[in-house]
């Protein structure tokens, strides 16, 4: 694999976990909202190495930032 062929891939990764963080963790939703099936979400999820506890963790934490209960992460 190139160097450029795993960015893409890391950057697709990201892309999917995002937009079901977005979506509050609703895989099917996020699939709609971006236009794809869900099981590429669900494939995306297990090849970046996420777990659905995580996930879980990482919406609770977007939606504490979003509601200004917490400062975004990298800031104090």
């Amino acid at each position: 694999m190139t160097p450029y062929d795993l960015a893409m891939q890391q950057f697709r990764i990201a892309y999917l976990v995002r937009a079901v963080i977005a979506a509050g963790g609703n895989e099917c939703a996020a699939a709609r909202a971006i236009g794809v099936h869900r099981n590429t979400i669900s494939r995306a999820i297990v090849a970046g190495g996420y777990t659905r506890r995580r996930i879980k963790k990482l919406v609770e934490h977007h939606r504490a930032v979003c509601a200004g209960k917490v400062p975004p992460k990298g800031e104090a």
